[in-house]
């Protein structure tokens, strides 16, 4: 089975793809103007929610350590920003916590069971980062494809 089959990555002057990475250039600078027409103040060890829209500039091709595979990194640039409310963004935060939490466990061969409880999904995913929780157990589960730990 090629890799392009394997996790739709695909190869890169004849080396394969094996995971994927974003990188988030400006991101202070569409939050700055937010709160400068809206200001509002933060204390040191406060968390705060920040939604982000970014556009796709670029694509890098990185090696990974030791390896000779590499790693695709997608360069985004962020636009507008806005704060979100706690009770908005937490559940899918904690969702995604879970599910690369699951992954770490199944690579440590800890199997979890599903970390969603009955219900609705949230929808998420929309990023795989540059972890070893880049991985089968988290990109299948949701339909994306595969991950080899590097």
């Amino acid at each position: 089975m090629s890799n392009e089959e394997q996790n739709g990555l695909g190869t890169y002057e004849g080396r394969d793809v094996v995971r994927t990475a974003i990188a988030i250039r400006n991101a202070g600078d569409g939050l700055s103007e937010a709160l400068g027409i809206a200001p509002q103040t933060f204390g040191i060890g406060d968390r705060v929610f920040v939604l982000l829209e970014c556009e796709v500039k670029g694509v890098d091709y990185e090696p990974v350590k030791n390896k000779d595979v590499l790693t695709r990194k997608h360069i985004l640039k962020a636009g507008a920003a806005t704060m979100v409310d706690e009770a908005e963004a937490k559940p899918k935060i904690d969702y995604q916590r879970d599910l690369i939490q699951q992954a770490k466990d199944s690579v440590a061969g800890q199997g979890r069971l599903d970390p969603q409880p009955a219900g609705e999904e949230p929808s998420l995913h929309e990023f795989v980062g540059d972890s070893e929780a880049d991985c089968a157990v988290c990109s299948e589960a949701l339909g994306h494809p595969s991950h080899v730990h590097g």
